[in-house]
């Protein structure tokens, strides 16, 4: 399996964290998403990429708040191993 084939099959998802300028609170109820964190002028999130673009989701955050900080990660790698041996098992 090619590496494009592994970061597609299993980098589809990432993990958000905003951090706004003032002590907005998220409301971001949408399929795709899972909220890990959502107080007071931050939020930590989960997007599900192969049912929400990240895109589309920055751009409703961002439509008329005060951000601070954007930050975008991939899945811890032990999450990453565990999913491909999971698969294997099956």
């Amino acid at each position: 399996m090619k590496t494009a084939d592994l970061k597609k099959q299993y980098l589809n998802k990432k993990m958000i964290t905003i951090l706004f300028a003032d002590n907005t609170l998220l409301d971001l109820s949408r399929e795709g998403i899972t909220i890990e964190k959502n107080k007071k002028g931050e939020a930590i999130f989960t997007v599900d990429t192969t049912v929400v673009s990240i895109e589309d989701i920055l751009k409703d955050i961002l439509h008329n708040r005060n951000i601070e900080d954007v930050t975008i990660e991939d899945p811890p790698l032990e999450e990453i191993i565990g999913r491909i041996y999971e698969k294997e098992t099956y």
